[in-house]
């Protein structure tokens, strides 16, 4: 019986504790993704990647909500303007796949420097019509990436 009291007095103790902690872990995580500039993805239909420079390695790629979040190290200089460019085709498949690549925009010198950058953009453009769910593809990245909407 002893033993029955304790655990009905502790152990809501114990659940209650363990969800303040998560609380703030939430809150730390949202802070610090709140901190960078959420930079749009651009849609240009006439943009031709057969001729694309693969200059950009990506390391790592995540997608929360509509926010795509990519890691990338590449030459050139720490001050370039880049963009995400998709260009309005989709491959067939289920679920459809979309392939989106960095580019840097034009004018700008090249460095010579090893650069690594972390940005975040926004993707729903890119969200295929009549579906929840959609593949997203990198030029020099392996992993799949599922943007769920």
């Amino acid at each position: 019986m002893k033993y029955i009291t304790l655990l009905l007095v502790f152990f809501p103790i114990l659940i209650a504790s363990s969800c303040k902690s998560s609380k703030k872990t939430e809150k730390t995580t949202s802070v610090k993704s709140t901190n960078q500039t959420i930079k749009k993805l651009i849609v240009d239909k006439n943009f031709d990647f057969t001729n694309y420079k693969k200059e950009f390695i990506i390391k790592t790629a995540s997608v929360t909500d509509s926010t795509l979040s990519i890691t990338f190290t590449y030459t050139g200089c720490s001050d370039d303007e880049l963009d995400l460019l998709f260009n309005g085709n989709y491959l067939k498949s289920l679920p459809a796949k979309a392939s989106l690549n960095l580019i840097k925009k034009s004018g700008i010198k090249d460095c010579g420097k090893k650069v690594e950058k972390t940005l975040l953009f926004n993707i729903a453009p890119v969200q295929y019509p009549g579906t929840k769910s959609l593949i997203l593809q990198f030029a020099n990245y392996e992993p799949k990436l599922i943007y769920n909407y």
